[in-house]
């Protein structure tokens, strides 16, 4: 164990996947790296965005925090310990320390299991309480997450709920163990509009009042803006500029944080969108372009960029970014 100040903290993460093509007498093995040097820290009561395209590797990034995949390399920490080294018991509580929130809620919610049983199953594989006890801390995570009065759902299925109500009761799964780390990936994109809001102001407070370590997975920058204060943005497998929420946002400093808020909707309607900025698609993460991984889409490229990685760049009060117009800058 290490003294840390973040109640999570991630060193350099790596996860490279083996590949394999071709036909059966002339295979060919690759790698594909998803997680290619990613660090991050969250601190306890603060929910840190991640935020990119899909592929980027975002979903995986919070699996190697889970500790579902084993590292390639690197280290991930939680409240100082370092989560690769974890078996037996230690690895079962850091399972119920450490849950997630998915983004389809009945990846988490067994069909055959009324709100009682989904919720009570947790708490029997901890050994958490009595019998009397379990239904006591079932009916408070119920009023907590908004789904009132408690006893009118409790034998409800999650097909006789709404998707709203089958997201909150997502919530109160993953919380009810009361866990230190919580991560969401794209905990609201299968609401609707309307109900969006509330689900995010639900979390924002919980997150706050249990003080919990969170991480929010989206493409959607708008969501982020709501609910994190630091995001951080990712791009083929590296995280390419991380910062204050509203000064990434207002700023844009990384050319592809600014082509992603150009495709954000926005309700100005004399707003003009620049939605060709990105050119084709994402490289294939066993293919990284040799420079500036983004140098083969970026529409401020320079000759540099396609041969040099650039390194992080402080750009303003815990702001950085991986960006050769920064270096060029401070030259």
């Amino acid at each position: 164990m290490i003294e840390e100040n973040y109640a999570v903290r991630a060193v350099n993460l790596e996860k490279h996947f083996p590949v394999s093509s071709g036909g059966f007498f002339n295979r060919n093995q690759q790698v594909v790296k998803a997680v290619d040097g990613v660090s991050l820290e969250i601190s306890k009561a603060e929910t840190l965005g991640l935020a990119g395209e899909s592929g980027c590797g975002k979903t995986t990034t919070s699996k190697l925090l889970l500790n579902l995949y084993p590292l390639t390399g690197g280290k991930a920490y939680c409240n100082g310990v370092d989560i690769s080294t974890l078996k037996g018991k230690d690895l079962k509580s850091f399972r119920r320390n450490a849950q997630m929130i998915f983004q389809d809620p009945y990846e988490s919610l067994n069909p055959r299991f009324n709100v009682r049983v989904t919720l009570e199953e947790p708490l029997i594989i901890h050994k958490m309480g009595d019998e009397a006890e379990r239904h006591q801390r079932i009916i408070s995570i119920m009023n907590e997450v908004g789904l009132k009065p408690a006893e009118q759902f409790l034998e409800r299925f999650p097909h006789e709920l709404s998707g709203g109500q089958r997201q909150r009761v997502a919530i109160a799964r993953a919380l009810i163990l009361e866990p230190d780390f919580l991560i969401a990936d794209e905990p609201v994109s299968m609401l609707d509009l309307s109900i969006r809001a509330g689900i995010l102001k639900l979390l924002q407070k919980l997150i706050e009042k249990k003080q919990i370590a969170g991480l929010c997975v989206s493409h959607d920058l708008s969501l982020l803006r709501y609910l994190c204060k630091r995001t951080a943005i990712m791009y083929l497998g590296r995280i390419v500029e991380t910062g204050p929420t509203e000064s990434l946002i207002q700023k844009r400093y990384h050319p592809y944080t600014e082509a992603l808020l150009d495709a954000v909707p926005h309700p100005d309607p004399d707003k003009k969108y620049c939605l060709d900025k990105i050119k084709g698609e994402i490289p294939s993460a066993s293919n990284i372009p040799e420079g500036c991984r983004f140098s083969s889409r970026c529409f401020k490229a320079m000759e540099i960029c396609f041969h040099q990685p650039p390194r992080p760049v402080v750009v303003d009060e815990n702001h950085w970014v991986e960006c050769h117009l920064y270096m060029s800058n401070r030259s």
